[in-house]
């Protein structure tokens, strides 16, 4: 084993250095703080280091020697052995940087907003393209070995009933606050009992179903994605579809049936509890009593008004399950792709789910119901 070493010829306005011994890691650090010095000393004249008389050379002296060559142009290496130069190839393949002029120029605003419409149409064509593929499967779901009822109230019991206790509090909290709000003006005109009418109509209508779609869209919904994401990555749909198993049957509709079938009764039970937070209020705040307020709402809350909440509730469900499981067959790659694809599912839920509702308002006062 030869220490690290060099020697140094200064003619004219050129400086030769030959480099010798064995420049490894074990030695860089003493050889090159010498060398550093030295290359200081002649940093007006032309530098030629010579490697003709190395006995070995490591990746680590490699990228030092191009790292002072970087910094000085005035510096040639030359004398380079095959085996060196093999090193020096491999250092410079993972060490290549981008210059400044080679950076792709900044997108303008056109190209931005035409690469938006562009994907966000090609992901209405996928989704499309994936609810006709569920078209065609629903003609033999129920078939013997199809139709997996156990599968199905499974997913009834994750995606609805746990879901009752956010949906309760959620639901408890929007009695309270339409409540306080209507009281706060209408008191101020003596007709502080039409605090009834306003939030049995309301909640019963638009609010429950709306904001329980909204909360199971964000919970619900996401865990379809991310549950049918993990199984893309670890290739558990590519082993079910080699074994003969049609993910629609195993995975699709039993999540698009369960919240179909459940989200109507979910947002019945946020109606019950918003109506029980609004009587606690009337009573605390504006005397009214549990009696009156059960009298008032059973006079003015006509039963089209529950119907036209609970009739939302398929549709609604429809939309969250169809756009989570789908988003979740969109996951590819890494783990980073279930957050991203997650992320989706949720904002494009919520959005076709208030889109709906926008529907229904005008189907409804169109029919004047």
């Amino acid at each position: 084993m030869e220490f690290a070493g060099f020697d140094v010829l200064e003619k004219d306005k050129s400086v030769f250095i030959s480099l010798k011994g064995e420049w490894r890691t074990i030695f860089l650090a003493e050889a090159s703080a010498r060398l550093t010095g030295s290359l200081a000393a002649y940093s007006n004249k032309r530098i030629q280091i010579n490697l003709s008389s190395l006995k070995k050379i490591d990746s680590a002296a490699a990228l030092w020697l191009i790292g002072i060559k970087n910094k000085n142009p005035n510096i040639k290496i030359f004398g380079i052995s095959k085996t060196a130069r093999n090193i020096f190839r491999l250092v410079l393949l993972h060490t290549k940087t981008t210059k400044a002029k080679e950076l792709p120029r900044q997108k303008g605003f056109l190209y931005i907003f035409g690469f938006n419409v562009y994907s966000k149409a090609k992901d209405f064509i996928s989704y499309s393209s994936f609810l006709g593929a569920m078209i065609y499967s629903f003609f033999r779901l129920f078939g013997a070995r199809n139709f997996r009822v156990a599968s199905i109230v499974k997913q009834m019991e994750l995606s609805s009933v746990n879901a009752l206790a956010i949906v309760a509090l959620n639901a408890f909290l929007i009695g309270v606050v339409v409540t306080y709000q209507g009281a706060l003006q209408l008191e101020r005109f003596g007709a502080a009992i039409f605090t009834v009418d306003l939030v049995g109509i309301s909640v019963t209508r638009e609010l429950a179903p709306l904001l329980t779609a909204v909360i199971i869209a964000g919970r619900s919904g996401a865990s379809y994605t991310s549950e049918i994401g993990v199984m893309k990555i670890t290739e558990e749909i590519d082993a079910m579809k080699t074994m003969g198993f049609s993910p629609f049957y195993f995975l699709v509709w039993p999540r698009i049936l369960a919240l179909t079938l459940t989200l109507w009764l979910v947002i019945f039970f946020a109606d019950v509890v918003a109506i029980v937070g609004s009587m606690i209020i009337a009573k605390l705040q504006l005397g009214i009593s549990y009696a009156e307020f059960l009298d008032r709402l059973r006079a003015t809350l006509a039963i089209k008004h529950l119907f036209v909440g609970l009739l939302k509730a398929p549709f609604f469900a429809f939309l969250i399950a169809s756009i989570g499981v789908f988003r979740g067959f969109q996951v590819e790659g890494s783990s980073e792709s279930i957050g991203v694809m997650t992320t989706h599912s949720v904002v494009n839920s919520i959005f076709a789910v208030i889109a709906c509702d926008a529907l229904f308002s005008i189907i409804f006062s169109g029919l004047k119901i």
